[in-house]
């Protein structure tokens, strides 16, 4: 019996982590505004934040597709934001929320952007998933 529920055990946990169940919410930590500050995160959390100049890193646990979906709770002037590969390459970019869908591969660095234009401190949050 206590390997049976052990195994249940094992398989909720793989289950959970792989589907995002168990994902969780993570606040913004500033300074974050510079690359050289970016906030290491992982696909599968939620952020929470509030609108500047706010820069994150990500490792790409494996290749695949990723969808980064912004919202918004507020009504700033100008809020955009970007993802990048390791090179700095633009892979999508969305102003005023919404979300970008873009490739990554496994083991590599990616990085994303938000910045809020002509005012500041909106909240927002965005999260990472593979498709």
């Amino acid at each position: 019996m206590k390997k049976l529920v052990t195994a249940a055990l094992a398989l909720t946990l793989l289950f959970g982590s792989a589907t995002g169940v168990f994902a969780a919410t993570v606040p913004e930590i500033e300074p974050n505004n510079t690359w050289e500050q970016a906030q290491p995160i992982t696909i599968g959390s939620t952020i929470t934040a509030h609108g500047d100049e706010d820069r994150f890193t990500f490792v790409a646990t494996k290749s695949g597709t990723v969808t980064l979906k912004i919202t918004l709770n507020g009504n700033p002037a100008l809020f955009a934001s970007r993802v990048y590969d390791d090179q700095m390459n633009a892979l999508g970019e969305s102003t005023f929320g919404g979300s970008i869908t873009f490739n990554v591969a496994a083991g590599r660095t990616y990085k994303l952007a938000h910045l809020e234009l002509m005012s500041s401190g909106t909240p927002y949050s965005f999260t990472l998933s593979y498709n």
